[in-house]
């Protein structure tokens, strides 16, 4: 399943510093794979992330990938 770049960028401020958080916690919370999160990862070292598809619309946006969006808004009051 293709997630959006927000999508991708909301996992990876949780995976990276300052967070920190775990795969496993992250996955376990948003239900992406452990293994689709580590390749976020090395593809933001690499800087290749940005060469992924774009933003979708939201009417586009899966039922999990709304939800997602709503977390992340929802945290960062």
């Amino acid at each position: 399943m293709p997630y959006s770049r927000s999508v991708k960028v909301g996992i990876l401020k949780k995976a990276l510093p300052p967070e920190r958080r775990s795969i496993a916690n992250i996955s376990k919370e948003t239900g992406i794979s452990g293994q689709t999160i580590r390749n976020w990862i090395k593809a933001a070292k690499f800087g290749s992330l940005d060469d992924e598809v774009g933003e979708k619309s939201p009417r586009h946006l899966s039922n999990s990938e709304k939800y997602q969006l709503l977390m992340e808004v929802s945290h960062s009051y």
